[in-house]
């Protein structure tokens, strides 16, 4: 399976949870990190397919960070795309000085962003929606059960937050209910995305990964069916 890592840096919880939201339907892992130091360190370690960087945090600033990306030989090749405010004077000077592969501006255009990411990364989209979903589940990978809560789901798949995701490609076992009250479902699936946090500022239980369904019985299907329909949500 061919796994995209994609590392998304802002201290705003608001970027990093749209940022993710564009990626939802991606064969990938997502990396996020609140500041340069944190991202610095994902990138030596992981090697990230294309990095998502704002310019101002805390501490070092983006450019800084790309500015040292760009002087190793080993990360050098990996694409920076920076992020700045509109209004904020010579920030894309700044961004392009340190060598940056892209820039946008902020607030940030949803598909300029996703059309700049795609441009690195070949995103393979998957067919369903899916519905927020607040159930428990038990999930392993061929010894003991984890738990876990369902985040949302659909017909074609589910994503599970967890502390401690599995690996894209594993193979899981899981049993769920949609409620409280709900009947248990079992199913298999192939974990297609992981979602990490850096170590330092990442927030509890944000992390996770998400699910493609292995052939789910038509049962199961129209239980979810009409799960979705009844909890559309209203805007």
């Amino acid at each position: 399976m061919d796994n995209k890592k994609i590392l998304i840096v802002d201290d705003s919880n608001y970027f990093q949870r749209l940022g993710e939201s564009f990626l939802r339907r991606g064969i990938c892992t997502i990396y996020k990190a609140r500041n340069a130091e944190d991202a610095f360190r994902i990138i030596r370690d992981e090697h990230p397919h294309v990095v998502v960087m704002d310019l101002n945090m805390p501490g070092m600033k983006g450019d800084e960070c790309c500015r040292e990306v760009k002087a190793d030989p080993s990360l050098k090749d990996i694409p920076v795309i920076m992020l700045a405010n509109s209004w904020e004077k010579n920030a894309k000077e700044r961004c392009i000085n340190a060598g940056c592969d892209d820039f946008i501006s902020k607030p940030v255009n949803k598909a300029r962003l996703y059309a700049g990411i795609k441009r690195y990364v070949n995103i393979v989209e998957r067919s369903h929606v899916r519905t927020p979903c607040n159930g428990e589940v038990l999930f392993s990978a061929g010894s003991g059960n984890s738990p876990g809560k369902l985040n949302d789901i659909s017909e074609g798949g589910m994503f599970i937050r967890s502390a401690d995701p599995l690996k894209v490609g594993s193979e899981i076992d899981a049993a769920f209910k949609l409620n409280r009250l709900g009947d248990l479902m079992k199913i298999s699936g192939t974990v297609v995305r992981v979602v990490h946090n850096s170590v330092e500022g990442g927030q509890p239980g944000a992390a996770g990964m998400g699910v493609k369904f292995n052939d789910a019985p038509d049962e199961i299907k129209n239980r979810i069916s009409n799960y979705r329909k009844l909890n559309k949500p209203s805007f």
